[in-house]
């Protein structure tokens, strides 16, 4: 056959609109971009839109998110006439079905017991359990849950196929980035955590963190 059709789960990163202030939302993109540029080159990003009610510009917003090195790719939470804008646009349509994540049966662990450096990236499709520090410039990225007994200063994603209960346990968070089922805060957005275990969790589409 010439064409094979598959379904298949990629990771997507979530740009939650709360407004459609253009020059603000150019000027948040390019200090997260700048937070953690290698976040953002070529990473398909969904636009939701939950918080809007009116009809945006959606070749203006795929304008600002491709300057920021994101690939627009598909809207979620969206309204009849949002969906038929977008589609106008070349933009996907995720519905709530799409969207949610299927557990995973009997997901396996992997443990890493040396430092991560930067410049590495680690992947697993599963839990990642590390017994050492994750240096700046480093990335570690899990299907499932991500612990670090250490100090987080690179990033850290998990739950990056979709796995919205995934969650991320460190022993310091100093990090540039974290990140569950593509939605992402950086460093500048933390609360103070003086230093101690902190878990983060996603509630709501918004990046929970508390300490234990």
């Amino acid at each position: 056959m010439e064409l094979d059709l598959k379904a298949s789960v990629f990771p997507l990163s979530v740009v939650k609109l709360n407004s459609l202030d253009y020059p603000q939302l150019a000027r948040i993109l390019e200090q997260k971009r700048a937070m953690a540029p290698g976040f953002f080159n070529y990473t398909p990003a969904v636009l939701d839109l939950q918080s809007i009610d009116e009809a945006p510009d959606f070749n203006k917003l795929k304008q600002l998110l491709t300057e920021s090195g994101m690939v627009p790719v598909a809207i979620h939470n969206a309204s009849e006439q949002q969906k038929a804008d977008a589609s106008q646009c070349g933009l996907a349509i995720l519905t709530a079905s799409q969207s949610t994540n299927q557990k995973q049966s009997q997901p396996s662990v992997k443990y890493i017991e040396q430092p991560v450096r930067s410049g590495q990236q680690i992947y697993f499709p599963g839990d990642l359990i590390i017994c050492a520090p994750v240096g700046a410039g480093a990335e570690v990225i899990a299907d499932g849950n991500i612990h670090i007994y250490g100090a987080l200063r690179g990033r850290a994603l998990a739950g990056a196929k979709g796995n919205r209960s995934a969650r991320i346990y460190c022993q310091q968070l100093k990090a540039e980035l974290v990140s569950i089922a593509g939605c992402f805060q950086v460093s500048e957005d933390f609360p103070e955590t003086e230093n101690k275990t902190v878990e983060i969790r996603l509630a709501e589409d918004r990046l929970q963190m508390r300490t234990l």
